[in-house]
């Protein structure tokens, strides 16, 4: 009788170990962030400026998550691009998502993949830092400092 009662603690003991909902998954970082700087500039009808981001996302988890995109007060906007050359021509085209597989890291450079900020809402000025919060179709939000 004591040994079918140790065994089945024993059992119930392995099972509270086991990770719960929600482990496992998407365990994202963002490395190396910036923003190029730019002037605000206004054309006289209110449009203001653009600028870039770019960062290092790192994906430590058991599985692939996808950036669908953000937000930040310093922009009207936040889209995602990829510039490629398209009959030697440079071209930036926006793209609906980025994937992010697990175990593996996904870099947004010049040239390449990169968060846009559309409709600068001030000065983007060397040193000085912005706020960035990241949509992630699996873990949600992540606000980073840019």
């Amino acid at each position: 009788m004591l040994r079918m009662l140790a065994v089945a603690l024993s059992g119930l003991f392995l099972l509270a170990c086991e990770p719960g909902e929600g482990a496992g998954g998407p365990a994202l970082q963002v490395q190396g962030g910036w923003a190029r700087a730019m002037p605000l500039l206004d054309d006289g009808e209110g449009a203001g400026t653009n600028s870039a981001v770019y960062l290092l996302l790192r994906n430590d988890g058991s599985e692939g998550d996808r950036l669908t995109g953000g937000s930040t007060p310093a922009a009207e906007a936040v889209q995602l691009h990829e510039s490629r050359v398209v009959n030697d021509i440079m071209r930036m085209e926006r793209i609906d998502g980025l994937e992010i597989p697990p175990g593996d890291s996904v870099e947004l450079k010049p040239g390449g993949r990169h968060i846009m900020l559309l409709g600068l809402t001030r000065s983007l000025v060397v040193g000085e830092e912005i706020e960035l919060t990241l949509h992630f179709l699996k873990a949600g939000d992540l606000a980073v400092t840019i």
